[in-house]
């Protein structure tokens, strides 16, 4: 029983796993592989892997600011390599690589940390730079033999949810109604409970 008990808990939290990374990999515009290789480097580098989403979502505010005329946001990329031509022609996932890469080619670690925060935000606090360039350098080529089974497990833990939602709606819709008139009977005056309780 222990160990039904824990195989359910760990299928569970693996579902969850998989629906996280593929709703990140939907929200930024990038392959599922993309995103399990930013969160396996982001654990190697000394962050969090389940931090990629606010990362990549802090990034994507910042191209957005850059691309609306922030002068401060502007600066940050081209510190970084990333031009405002960069900013125009390259897709998301890019310009992620190479914003990552230009940072890890900062050797003032002061001014490495300070843009690393301004471009991916609080969440990239503690990460080295250097060796999350480096991971992601290799590529997510390793990872494409997971993503099918991660968009499986994505797909299936929606299904799941919905199910469950649907199973709660449909159970309130047909029983509570019935209950709360018992509830309301059994509390009048001089009813069931009032009489328990005062035997």
């Amino acid at each position: 029983t222990a160990g039904a008990l824990a195989f359910t808990a760990m299928t569970y939290k693996e579902l969850q796993f998989a629906d996280a990374m593929q709703d990140t990999a939907k929200a930024n515009d990038m392959a599922i592989e993309s995103i399990l290789a930013l969160s396996s480097s982001l654990q190697m580098a000394g962050g969090r892997g389940e931090d990629a989403s606010k990362i990549l979502s802090k990034f994507n505010a910042t191209i957005d600011e850059a691309a609306q005329g922030s002068k401060s946001a502007q600066e940050a990329f081209a510190r970084v390599g990333v031009t405002l031509s960069d900013l125009r022609k390259l897709s998301g996932e890019d310009l992620f690589n190479k914003a990552i890469k230009g940072i890890g080619e900062i050797n003032d670690v002061t001014q490495r940390a300070g843009l690393s925060v301004t471009l991916f935000g609080r969440a990239i606090k503690g990460v080295d730079m250097k060796e999350l360039a480096e991971g992601l350098a290799k590529g997510s080529e390793e990872y494409k033999k997971y993503a099918e089974a991660i968009q499986l497990a994505g797909d299936l833990n929606d299904k799941l949810e919905s199910k469950t939602k649907k199973t709660v709606i449909m159970f309130t819709n047909a029983f509570l109604p019935a209950l709360n008139t018992v509830f309301d009977e059994l509390n009048k005056g001089g009813g069931f409970f009032e009489n328990f309780f005062y035997i």
